[in-house]
């Protein structure tokens, strides 16, 4: 499929006047994933200033109608003035309502833009994360202007005619495009005259007036009823007056059904403008428009589609590169001729039930009328598939981005420089070059897996492999590092306590003791250890958790306690182990940071030592303990023991419970607590770009109208066991299309009423009913109306695009409880031949009651295919069970072979196509295209040919002489995108201003502009600068001074005659004297010719000069 924008056009010819009328519509094609909810973004107003408060609200809503409850919200607001500056970022939590409130301030300076008309624009995106940890982004952008109304001014055909009446448009709107009714005051610097005039509703004011002279300086005052004001200067200097383009609809409130009129006025008297229009952040229609006389018209048929708020943008390439646009918004009301009525027979209706839907068509009498009706039911996240950069904007951007790209110019070096080889005279040269290259050589071939005559690229993963192997040796090294200092200062912390007890000359009866307590506080900790046969007593059943909580706040307690002891008492040693314990539990977390970061396989050798360094902390304080309670002192030795106790109660468990803390081959930290951390969702390798494909519509099943015993039994409120539920095997839902029904000309019965049976697609999903009906004597009414498909569980599956062969990844299954009772759910994913399954293929959540959760399947692709993906889901009320399909690509790089040949009649082709034995087995396809001419394949994807320009004179020639020829051809032919022609006017555009930039003081054109002017290089462009004019404005000065210089340099050289003269002919200068002088001297001198060249440099001349004047080639010729 080729991807990009596809103009639709509809023509409806007139039987009687041969008239017709033209509807167009534009489809973009490219690669998209329908979003699993809605995000929309309000603010309080829709434009601001500098400076300002913004404030607003976001809400989520999945699409089946529930709220985006518990998600979590990152909004971002930025600007662009040579970069993207982020000036907000705000993190949250939406309601319970799916709501998220948020406010900020918008920076004191926004910088303005060619593009808008050099108002600002600040731009805000909210990435929102839902409990089945599906992201969706929402993006959107808001005015900002330094006042409140938007003055702009055109003179009537782009500029003033001296001593004639001209027209004064003046148009002023809101800075966010909806026209502003004002009161004017303007003021003409000529001769000091002030005019007052009123735009009225659409916004538009005419202002007559007779001047004196094409330059015009005048100031514009603007106020509305609301109290806004603001003042312009203008200045309009005649042909160099700066671009300038208006969008003026003639109304700003339409209905279905009518034709929206557009008028866009521009300052340059000709070229072309463009016009997108979109809604909801979709591009609907693009159009070019010729600009005749500063003026050009559009009329627009509105459709039922194009129902509620139309952003419409005109856009302009001015003379100096850029491009300028003018905004509008006008609202599309249903069409209300005949009340159209959408009545499905239940609010709601589960997968695979038949919908029952009625529609009745009454005229405004309220009697039913018969009607033609076209009724469309579609996925209503397809409506919520927003651009970033709708329309024309989307492709500004690219070539603002394209035009930011370093180029390079080598200057002093010539063709015959780079292909003649190394100077002979300069050995050294030589024997450099040779040894670099030698040496170069034998390091490719050195290299491991190195093939000769194969280049060993280094690619984007290989990169990444390198950062991270980079990244596992940091940890490797801190993981060794810490692993040493926790040791030495546990060990410090016990040589501290057993200092201090030999000092008391207790250091005996202190070990017994320690010792004593420590074998007992050990064995307690084991009852509580899961899995023993003690932790299902009613102590652990009751209060494990809590107790432990409560022993390690007494620790606490404990270590603040010695603390202001040791402090009053002086005791040092004291102080200096107490001091040290909290670096030791610092380094311990560090630890296990850079433990689970490494690639370290901790063996018996290391972690024996982990284990005796972590126990001979509270052995420490138990020798605290013993030494306290032996001298009498009751509140240190209560202090030592409750920290001892917390240190066991709180060290031990998180290690043994959440690391599988074992004597053993590897030691696992925070396993349990990262595995609850759900995977990202990502490719580990990406060999092919993914392709475009959204998931194709499976075959629907048969049995449509089948119902899930177990749900429909839930439904009527009748309680079943678990077992009965694991017992009937879930509806499997497959079927996902996105337009669920299409029907243009369906028929009403005389009473206007009709109705339809419509099978239920497997989507969990709201679907718009779109409806237009029209009758035999032209009126038309249009309405839209949900269709709610929802059932109380169920499962969804967050795939990918496309994969390619080799990637693992994570896939998320949300699942979605919307049951007042809790379930526990076990999900098996069906094992197929395209994928290895890399973890349990049967999983088990247990969900509350109107909760959301996620299970991940990781899976490595292995083979390519449109592949299918099924997961089921038993609950223990109701079950799911879904499948969908997942592009997978080969894991390589597409190669094409062609062949070509030449059909007679009579003769068949054959050929014989080699694949390389490397080939990747199943990639291979043959397509064979027949063409009936040379010029039709040239022409076959004319536009790719389209390129920026850059460099010197010839090299900015290659590209842009192209661009000309490419355009006037799709033009000439009606091939031509409004896409198209805006990319090729642009290059065209900046081609033009590079190649001005190379003309020589005195005349003509040289590579860099430096003199003296080449004249081969001047005949060239003078022919170039002649086709340009046909597709773009040049300024004949221009194509003057070349054509002068030319005709000032006429020698006695025939092929270069022959040439400047051909060149001044194709440019119009035929009755020129020197070109005649020229094709004499071309008629006297051609048989001096030397060679079939120069003779075809000479017939080329003439026969331009044939065709220039009478339009044919004539006999002697």
């Amino acid at each position: 499929v080729n991807t990009g924008p596809y103009k639709i056009s509809a023509e409806l010819v007139g039987s009687d006047s041969g008239s017709s009328v033209i509807s167009e519509k534009t489809v973009t094609v490219e690669p998209y994933v329908l979003p699993k909810f809605q995000v929309d973004i309000e603010t309080d107003r829709t434009y601001y200033q500098p400076g300002e408060m913004v404030r607003g609200s976001l809400q989520a809503d999945y699409f089946f109608g529930k709220p985006v409850s518990e998600a979590q919200v990152e909004l971002v607001g930025y600007t662009f003035d040579v970069q993207r500056n982020d000036f907000i970022s705000l993190q949250g939590q939406t309601n319970e309502d799916g709501n998220f409130e948020f406010e900020f301030q918008l920076p004191e300076y926004v910088a303005g833009s060619d593009l808008d008309g050099g108002r600002g624009r600040v731009y805000l995106q909210a990435n929102l994360t839902d409990q089945a940890q599906h992201t969706e982004i929402s993006n959107t952008s808001l005015p900002v202007a330094g006042s409140s109304l938007v003055i702009e001014a055109v003179p009537e055909g782009g500029r003033f005619h001296p001593g004639l009446e001209n027209i004064l448009y003046v148009l002023t709107s809101y800075p966010d495009g909806l026209p502003a009714e004002t009161d004017l005051n303007i003021t003409f610097y000529e001769n000091g005259q002030t005019v007052q005039a009123s735009t009225g509703s659409y916004g538009l004011a005419e202002v007559r007036f007779t001047p004196q002279n094409p330059y015009q300086q005048l100031s514009i005052q603007a106020g509305d009823a609301q109290g806004n004001g603001t003042q312009r200067d203008f200045y309009f200097e005649g042909e160099y007056a700066e671009e300038t383009v208006l969008l003026r609809t003639d109304r700003p409130v339409y209905r279905v059904g009518d034709a929206m009129q557009l008028s866009i006025l521009t300052s340059q008297p000709s070229g072309t403008v463009y016009l997108d229009i979109v809604r909801e952040g979709q591009t609907v229609s693009t159009r070019s428009l010729e600009v005749t006389d500063g003026h050009s018209e559009a009329a627009v048929d509105l459709t039922t589609d194009l129902f509620g708020t139309l952003e419409l943008h005109a856009y302009k390439i001015t003379p100096y590169g850029s491009i300028t646009r003018d905004t509008r918004l006008v609202v599309v009301d249903h069409a209300d001729d005949l009340q159209v009525a959408l009545s499905p027979s239940q609010e709601t209706y589960r997968p695979g039930d038949t919908a029952n839907l009625g529609i009745q068509v009454n005229g405004q009498d309220g009697q039913g009328v018969q009607s033609l009706l076209g009724l469309a039911i579609v996925d209503e996240s397809v409506f919520a598939l927003a651009e970033q950069d709708p329309g024309f904007a989307k492709l500004y951007f690219m070539l603002e981005q394209e035009l930011l790209q370093p180029k390079y110019d080598l200057h002093g070096y010539s063709m015959t420089d780079l292909v003649s080889g190394l100077p002979e005279k300069d050995p050294d040269l030589i024997t450099a070059v040779e040894t670099t290259a030698e040496a170069s050589l034998a390091a490719a071939l050195a290299a491991p897996g190195a093939l000769p005559f194969r280049m060993n690229a280094s690619s984007a993963m290989q990169f990444v492999e390198r950062a991270y192997q980079q990244q596992q040796e940091y940890f490797n090294i801190l993981s060794k590092v810490l692993f040493g200092l926790l040791i030495t200062l546990a060990v410090a912390v016990l040589v501290l306590s057993v200092v201090s007890l030999r000092r008391e000359r207790r250091l005996g009866r202190g070990l017994a003791l320690a010792g004593g307590l420590f074998l007992l506080l050990l064995l307690i900790l084991a009852a509580w250890l899961p899995g023993n046969t003690w932790s299902n007593s009613w102590l652990y059943q009751w209060a494990g958790g809590w107790l432990i909580l409560a022993l390690v706040v007494v620790g606490l307690a404990g270590y603040i306690t010695l603390i202001v002891i040791a402090w009053r008492r002086k005791d040092s040693l004291l102080g200096w182990s107490l001091l040290l314990l909290p670096l030791i539990l610092l380094f311990g977390f560090f630890l296990v940071f850079a433990a689970y970061q490494s690639d370290l396989n901790v063996g018996n050798s290391t972690l024996i030592p982990l284990v005796v360094a972590v126990a001979l902390l509270p052995l420490a304080y138990l020798l605290r303990f013993a030494d306290f309670s032996l001298s009498g002192k009751t509140l240190p030795a209560l202090a030592s023991l409750a920290l001892a106790v917390g240190l066991i109660l709180g060290l031990f468990p998180l290690v043994v419970s959440t690391g599988s803390l074992s004597i053993g081959p590897e030691l696992r930290l925070l396993t349990n607590q990262l595995d609850a951390v759900p995977p990202p969702m990502m490719a580990v390798e990406e060999a092919m770009p993914m392709a475009a494909m959204a998931p194709m519509p499976t075959e629907a099943p048969a049995a449509m109208d089948l119902q899930m015993p177990v749900e429909k039994e839930a439904l009527e409120g009748a309680s079943q066991s678990t077992s009965a539920a694991a017992a009937e095997p879930p509806r499997l839902r497959q079927y996902f299309p996105e337009t669920m029904l299409w029907l243009p000309d369906a028929i009403t019965n005389p009473d206007g009423s009709l109705l339809l049976d419509v099978p239920v697609a497997d989507s969990i999903t709201t679907w718009r009913i779109s409806a237009l009906a029209s009758t035999q004597d032209g009126r038309l009414g249009s309405t839209t109306a949900p269709l709610r498909i929802f059932q109380d569980f169920f499962i969804d599956l967050d795939l990918p695009v496309a994969l390619t062969v080799g990637d693992e990844i994570a896939v998320p299954v949300g699942v979605f409880n919307y049951l007042p009772e809790p379930q526990t759910v076990s999900l098996e994913l069906e094992a197929e031949d395209w994928f290895e399954l890399l973890d349990e293929p049967v999983k088990t959540i247990d969900i509350a009651a109107g909760d959301i959760g996620v299970v991940y399947f990781r899976v490595r692709a292995r083979d390519f295919g449109r592949q299918p993906f099924q997961v089921t889901a038993i609950g223990s009320r109701l079950s799911d069970a879904i499948r969908k399909d997942v592009q997978v690509y080969p894991d390589g790089k597409p190669f094409d072979i062609s062949r070509s040949d030449r059909l007679t009649p009579g003769t068949p082709v054959q050929e014989t196509i080699p694949f390389p034995a490397d080939t990747i087995a199943g990639t291979q396809a043959l397509a064979v295209k027949i063409y009936p001419g040379v010029l039709s394949q040239v022409v076959e994807g004319l536009d790719s040919i389209l390129r920026m320009p850059n460099g010197c004179f010839e090299q900015t020639s290659s590209t842009t002489y192209p661009n000309v020829l490419v355009l006037d051809y799709l033009k000439s032919t009606g091939q031509v995108s409004p896409e198209v022609q805006l990319k090729a006017e642009e290059y065209i555009n900046l081609g033009y201003q590079r190649l001005a930039t190379f003309e020589v003081d005195g005349g003509g054109f040289s590579l860099f502009g430096d003199a003296p002017a080449d004249r081969m290089l001047t005949a060239y462009g003078l022919q170039e600068f002649a086709d340009m004019s046909l597709v773009y404005e040049v300024d004949p000065a221009l194509l003057e001074r070349a054509a002068g210089w030319l005709l000032s340099q006429q020698q006695g050289d025939l092929p270069v005659t022959a040439y400047v003269t051909w060149s001044l002919v194709e440019a119009g200068y035929l009755d020129d004297t020197g070109t005649q002088k020229a094709l004499q001297y071309l008629w006297e001198s051609q048989s001096q010719a030397e060679d079939a060249y120069e003779l075809a440099l000479v017939a080329n001349a003439l026969v331009a000069a044939d065709l220039e004047s009478d339009g044919k080639i004539t006999p002697a010729t």
